[in-house]
C-alpha cells in the first residue's frame, strides 16, 4: 500500500517550491492531487503532468476515487497535493493515515480574508483545520524547506 509522506494545501498545486524544493525534500516518487473539479479537467492534468520532473509518477484523483482507491495503489511514497484543509479533513475521516499537514498556498478570494502572511482562509476552513488538529494531525506553515515551520494552532 503506498504512503503518504509528505501532505500540502496549496491551490496553486504544482509549481515551482513544489518541485524545486518539496519533492526532493519529501522523498516522494509519486504525486497524487486530489481535487474533485481537475480530476475531471482532461486539459488541466496534461498542463500539471507536463510540470512533473521525469522520474515522478503523477495522479489525479477525485475526492471519491482516492477513498476507494488508496489501499491498492502500490507501495509508492506520495506527496499528496489538495486545494483545501476540506479534502484532507474528508480524507482523513474516511481512514486515510495523514499524520501531517503543510499549509502553503491559499490565496485570496471573496470568501477568504488575510490569516497569515500570504495565506487567506475561510471561516469554514479554520474549522477544518480544527477539526484536523484535533484527530492529531500536526499542521504548519512553511514556505520552503529551509524556512521555519509556524505552527498552526498558535494562529488560530
Amino acid at each position: 500500500m503506498a504512503q503518504i509522506v509528505f501532505s500540502r494545501v496549496d491551490d496553486r498545486l504544482i509549481h515551482g517550491q513544489v518541485v524545486t524544493s518539496w519533492l526532493n525534500y519529501s522523498g516522494a516518487n509519486h504525486i497524487i492531487i486530489v481535487d474533485d473539479l481537475t480530476a475531471q479537467d482532461d486539459f488541466v492534468k496534461m498542463i500539471l503532468k507536463g510540470a512533473v520532473p521525469p522520474g515522478y509518477k503523477m495522479t489525479v484523483l477525485s475526492i471519491a476515487d482516492m477513498i476507494a482507491t488508496f489501499t491498492a495503489l502500490p507501495d509508492d511514497k506520495v506527496f499528496l497535493l489538495v486545494k483545501t484543509p476540506a479534502v484532507i479533513l474528508a480524507l482523513a475521516e474516511a481512514g486515510i493515515d495523514i499524520k501531517e499537514l503543510n499549509v502553503g498556498g491559499m490565496g485570496g478570494n471573496a470568501e477568504r480574508s488575510k490569516f497569515y502572511k500570504n495565506i487567506s482562509m475561510s471561516e469554514a476552513e479554520k474549522d477544518c483545520v480544527k477539526k484536523l488538529l484535533e484527530k492529531g494531525l500536526s499542521i504548519s506553515i512553511q514556505v520552503i524547506p529551509q524556512d521555519k515551520k509556524i505552527n498552526i494552532e498558535d494562529l488560530l
